[in-house]
């Protein structure tokens, strides 16, 4: 069963699964998957392209952590993961449109159950990949 869909740049979007594999595909070619990832080890509950970065793929998931992921290329390459995002089981993610690395998530605890995550200011992995790609007033800053 799917769980959420984003597109990524002209025909190709990618589909999240409830269990864990996140689809490409290329709405010119019915149904088939361009590749699939195995993405996390529970359902995939948000998938975010970056608003600003070309190829950065954010995915969220039930297994309580945040993974982003290189897809400019024909295959997605893993870049980085936060599994200590504290907000229990994440249920949801959104990219802010004015930032390329600033993203949201929600999830079930009762005390914290809301954080915003700057993905490039807690990975050296998502700066030495992604930095090169953006002009980003997050970025430039010291």
């Amino acid at each position: 069963m799917l769980s959420g869909t984003t597109f990524c740049h002209f025909f190709y979007f990618f589909a999240a699964a409830d269990d864990g594999l996140v689809y490409c595909f290329d709405a010119r070619v019915d149904k088939k998957a361009v590749y699939s990832i195995k993405a996390h080890d529970a359902s995939v509950t948000g998938l975010q392209m970056s608003s600003k970065c070309p190829g950065c793929l954010v995915t969220a998931s039930e297994d309580k952590t945040l993974k982003v992921w290189d897809v400019a290329a024909d295959k997605a390459a893993f870049i980085a993961d936060f599994p200590k995002a504290k907000v229990g089981k994440i249920l949801s993610l959104a990219a802010n449109p004015d930032e390329a690395f600033t993203f949201a998530i929600g999830g079930d605890a009762k005390d914290n159950n809301f954080q915003v995550i700057d993905i490039l200011a807690l990975s050296k992995a998502v700066q030495a990949h992604f930095g090169p790609r953006v002009t980003n007033p997050t970025f430039a800053k010291p």
